[in-house]
C-alpha cells in the first residue's frame, strides 16, 4: 500500500475583500458564505483598513487549539472533521510566489536575519481558518490600528514560524466560538488569558481545556459539552484553574462611573478585561483590550476629589467580540434610566452602557480581570490610595494636578525610567540601588500642567487594610521636579516613606 505524499500547497494571493471572504469560504469547506459571514467579513474590511496588499496561504497548518477539540469533541461527530486548518497570513507589500521563493532563497544563501526583517516589516498576522463552515475563524493575531489616541497596553507578543522563518507580531489572539466546545464566554477568557498567560511565561490553554475548568465544580443546568454559556462564577473558576485568579468589579457594588474607572485602570495595566453584559438578545461576553483617551472626564470620581482622574478620561474602549472580530469599537456611557426614554427594561438605577460596533446598546453587568497570583492588590484599593493622597498634594501644588493609577511589573518599570528624559541621574542611581519591590507595584502617576510630578509606588502583595492606606503600603515616591520636594517631605513625614 503506497501513501501519498502531504502536499502544503503554499501559495500567495493579491489582497482584496472578495478575495479574502472567498478564501476563507474555500479553506472552511462552506458551500456559500451567506450564512455566517459576519467575522469574515469584519476580517476583510479591517485588513483592508491596515493597509493589507498580499496574502500567503499555507492549506495545512496544525493548529494546537483546533485539534484538541477535534480530540474533545469532533472526533466523536459522526461526520468527522479533518484535523488540519488553513492558516491566511497578511501584508502591507507585494507579494507573489516567485518572490517568496527568492526571499528563502536568500535565507538559505546566509540573508536570513534579513529576509526576517524584511517579511516583518510589512506583516500584518494571520488567520487560521478552520473546516467548520458555520464558524470558520480560529486563531487569528493581527496588528492593531495605528493611532496615538488608541492604547493597546493588553497585547502580547507572538513568534510565527513561516517555512523556517521567524517573524515577530504584537497584538492579541481572537477567535469566533464554535459553538461545540467553546461559547462566547470561553473564548473572552481564551483572549485574557492569551496576554496574561504568555506575559508570564505560561502556556496558554486551550478552549477546550478551559470549558473543562469552568463546568468542573459548578452545577449547572446545562452540559459542558456542546458549550452553551458560562456564569461569572464559572467564569472565575476557570480562571483560579489557571493561577490567574478573577477580580470581579459587579455592578451591584458600585457606580457606574467607579466600574468604567477600574476597567481602565487594569486596562492601562495591561491586564485585559472581561466584560459580561446583557444585550437585548441576551447576555453576552467580550474581552476589552484597549481604549481611546479622550479630552475630558467622561467617568468622573463620585467625591471631592480635586485632581483630574486621567483614568476617567476615555469613553471608547476595544473588544474582541466573536460576534464580529477583534479589536472592535465599543462606545461606554452611563445612562440614567429617568432622564433616558431608551434605557433597558427593568434597570432602575444608573449604569455602565455599553454599544458594540454601532450595534444595540446593552448594559455592561460586570468586569472581571485576571490578576497574577501575588497581584493582591485590586484596581479599587489603588483608586483609594489615590483619593488618600490627593488633598496632601493638592494643598501645596499650584497648578492643574491630575493622576493616571496603574499596576506595572517592577522590572519593567524600572527599566521604563531608565528611559525618562525627566529623571535626574543621581535620583535614579539611588532608587535602583536602594529600592525594594514586590513583582507588581501600583503606580499612581501625578502630573501638574501635563508634565510629570511624581511617582507613588505600592507594594501590592498584601491588602491595604488601614485606613491610612499610605502607612500600610506606600512603598516610595519618585519625585521627578527638584522644586517639588518640600511638598513631599511633608509627605514623607506623615508616612514614613522612602523618597527619591
Amino acid at each position: 500500500m503506497v501513501s501519498a505524499p502531504i502536499d502544503n500547497q503554499l501559495w500567495c494571493q493579491a489582497f482584496s475583500t472578495s478575495e479574502f471572504i472567498e478564501e476563507i469560504r474555500l479553506a472552511s469547506q462552506a458551500t456559500d458564505y451567506t450564512d455566517n459571514s459576519n467575522q469574515a467579513d469584519y476580517l476583510a474590511n479591517y485588513l483592508e483598513d491596515i493597509g493589507a496588499r498580499s496574502l500567503l496561504i499555507e492549506n495545512r497548518y496544525m493548529d494546537r487549539h483546533f485539534i484538541e477539540e477535534v480530540g474533545t469533541f469532533y472526533s466523536r461527530c459522526l461526520s468527522q472533521k479533518r484535523n488540519y486548518t488553513t492558516r491566511i497570513h497578511a501584508f502591507s507589500r507585494d507579494l507573489d510566489l516567485v518572490q517568496f521563493r527568492g526571499i528563502l532563497q536568500d535565507a538559505k544563501a546566509g540573508g536570513r536575519e534579513e529576509a526576517e526583517r524584511e517579511l516583518e516589516r510589512d506583516y500584518l498576522g494571520f488567520v487560521v481558518v478552520r473546516p467548520l463552515p458555520s464558524v470558520p475563524i480560529g486563531r487569528t493575531v493581527l496588528r492593531t490600528y495605528a493611532s496615538e489616541d488608541r492604547k493597546f497596553y493588553a497585547l502580547a507578543d507572538y513568534t510565527v514560524h513561516l517555512t523556517g522563518l521567524e517573524l515577530k507580531i504584537r497584538g492579541l489572539a481572537f477567535q469566533q466560538q464554535d459553538r461545540g466546545v467553546a461559547a462566547c464566554a470561553t473564548t473572552a477568557i481564551w483572549s485574557a488569558l492569551q496576554r496574561v498567560c504568555r506575559h508570564e511565561g505560561c502556556r496558554v490553554p486551550t478552549p477546550s481545556q478551559i470549558t473543562e475548568e469552568a463546568v468542573r465544580h459548578y452545577l449547572s443546568d446545562s452540559r459542558p459539552l456542546p458549550a452553551s454559556g458560562l456564569s461569572i462564577v464559572q467564569i472565575l473558576d476557570a480562571l483560579r484553574a489557571f493561577d490567574f485568579p478573577g477580580d470581579l468589579v459587579y455592578d451591584g457594588s458600585y457606580s457606574a462611573e467607579e466600574l468604567a474607572i477600574y476597567v481602565n485602570i487594569y486596562l492601562r495595566s495591561g491586564i485585559p478585561v472581561i466584560l459580561a453584559l446583557d444585550l437585548p438578545e441576551g447576555g453576552h461576553a467580550v474581552t476589552a483590550v484597549g481604549f481611546a483617551k479622550g479630552k475630558k472626564k467622561s467617568f468622573p470620581p463620585l467625591n471631592s476629589f480635586g485632581a483630574e482622574m486621567l483614568n476617567g478620561g476615555f469613553s471608547k474602549i476595544y473588544v474582541h467580540d466573536d460576534r464580529f472580530g477583534p479589536y472592535c469599537r465599543a462606545e461606554l456611557s452611563v445612562v440614567d434610566p429617568q432622564r433616558d426614554p431608551q434605557h433597558l427594561t427593568q434597570q432602575p438605577s444608573r449604569y455602565l452602557a455599553i454599544e458594540i460596533d454601532g450595534r444595540p446598546r446593552g448594559k455592561v453587568r460586570g468586569a472581571i480581570s485576571p490578576l497574577y497570583p501575588k497581584l493582591r492588590t485590586t484596581a479599587r484599593e489603588m483608586y483609594e490610595a489615590a483619593i488618600e493622597i490627593e488633598p496632601s498634594l493638592s494643598q501645596y501644588i499650584y497648578g492643574d494636578l491630575s493622576v493616571d493609577v496603574f499596576f506595572a511589573r517592577s522590572g519593567e518599570y524600572q527599566a521604563e525610567l531608565l528611559d525618562h528624559a525627566d529623571l535626574d541621574e543621581d535620583v535614579l542611581a539611588d532608587f535602583q540601588i536602594q529600592v525594594a519591590l514586590s513583582r507588581y507595584i501600583g503606580v499612581t502617576r501625578w502630573y501638574v500642567d501635563g508634565e510629570p510630578l511624581a511617582d507613588g509606588l505600592w507594594d501590592t502583595t498584601d491588602r491595604m487594610r488601614r485606613e491610612t492606606r499610605a502607612a500600610d503600603a506606600l512603598l516610595g515616591m519618585i519625585v521627578y521636579e527638584r522644586a517639588a520636594l518640600p511638598v513631599f517631605n511633608k509627605l514623607r513625614d506623615n508616612t514614613g516613606t522612602l523618597l527619591w
